[in-house]
């Protein structure tokens, strides 16, 4: 506290006392200034040393999130910085629905995953609500018996009519690798996405753009939405030779969700499957 000096109370003086008062009071104010003036750095200091630490917490989270597999890592990455849910690039009409796999060069390493990506495909497009009504892919399997050679060749439309569909999901398996690096496995896949109108006779996503050719055969025609999958790094020695099915039908199976989170909202804690 500052200790103010007492001065006589004589006319005299009486211009020194207004003087020295005003000197005291000005001394007090400026103390007051200074005082405000840490205040309002120390404050700042403490805003700029937390955004600091929680800019590092971030930083962090992240340099985790790169250290997980493809999806996983996006999906690490969204749920720890409290990311929104995970926007659908294309909604769907709610009109009965077939999900149509092709692997022309049988890229999955077993002919039958067609069937587990649309069939998880199927499930989770009805479990998200995204469609009501799913043709089962075994329908599928009964044409492509009955056309034998020609169901290659068959527009994708005329197989959506035939099986009762009034919209395909067609997606087109275009790159699939067990191998990693060397001595480890690590499943990646890239994959193409379409949708069809099989009523109208139309591509309806991605939009169809001018120069595409008509017409779409069961191979598709016209670029579609491009999807990609990495999964987690495995020993490729002898217990990781022995996982191979298992891995190619996981990543039928991450393949066929990836597919129907295209279409429906989701939460970026479903792109985190434990165990890939």
């Amino acid at each position: 506290m500052t200790t103010m000096k007492s001065f006589p109370a004589d006319a005299a003086n009486g211009s020194v006392h207004r003087r020295s008062l005003a000197a005291v009071k000005g001394t007090a104010s400026a103390a007051a200034a200074v005082d405000a003036v840490a205040a309002s750095i120390a404050t700042a200091t403490t805003a700029v040393v937390r955004s600091a630490a929680l800019a590092l917490v971030v930083v962090s989270l992240l340099a985790v999130a790169t250290a997980l597999p493809g999806c996983s890592a996006a999906g690490f990455a969204a749920v720890a910085t409290g990311a929104s849910r995970v926007k659908p690039i294309f909604k769907l009409e709610d009109r009965t629905t077939l999900v149509l796999v092709d692997d022309p060069a049988n890229l999955l390493g077993d002919p039958s995953l067609v069937n587990v990506v649309a069939a998880r495909a199927s499930f989770a497009l009805v479990e998200n609500k995204a469609v009501k009504q799913i043709i089962k892919p075994a329908t599928v399997n009964d044409l492509r018996a009955t056309l034998g050679a020609d169901f290659e060749n068959t527009p994708v439309a005329l197989i959506g009519r035939e099986v009762g569909a009034d919209q395909v999901i067609h997606v087109v398996i275009e790159d699939a690798v067990l191998a990693g690096e060397p001595g480890l496995l690590r499943p990646t896949a890239m994959f193409e996405v379409k949708v069809i109108d099989a009523v109208g006779n139309k591509r309806i996503f991605p939009a169809p753009l001018a120069d595409d050719m008509p017409g779409v055969s069961s191979l598709g025609q016209g670029a579609g939405f491009k999807k990609g999958v990495t999964m987690a790094y495995r020993p490729s020695g002898r217990e990781g030779q022995n996982l191979l099915p298992e891995l190619r039908r996981k990543l039928a199976e991450r393949i066929g969700l990836e597919t129907a989170q295209v279409f429906y909202e989701h939460d970026p804690a479903t792109m985190l499957i434990p165990g890939d």
